[in-house]
């Protein structure tokens, strides 16, 4: 169940990276003076899913490697 949510946080980070590209690379073409806020917003946005991200698929890892453990503990033992 936490590595979907970590897969669907790491899909919108890179959505929010593409996005922050497009919007300065747009803005730049147009002569628009993009805002701090908007490229701000993206920016936070996309670290905030990245991190969220990470954090989900540590956790992840560590209940399966506990599960792991758990198991050949049960093997070992006669």
């Amino acid at each position: 169940m936490r590595l979907r949510a970590a897969i669907a946080a790491a899909c919108l980070s890179v959505l929010f990276a593409a996005l922050l590209v497009i919007v300065l690379f747009v803005g730049a073409m147009l002569g628009l003076a993009v805002t701090a806020p908007v490229v701000g917003g993206l920016f936070i946005a996309c670290m905030t899913g990245l991190i969220a991200s990470l954090v989900m698929y540590i956790a992840d890892i560590n209940r399966s490697l506990g599960a792991l453990k758990l198991e050949i503990e049960g093997t070992l033992t006669p």
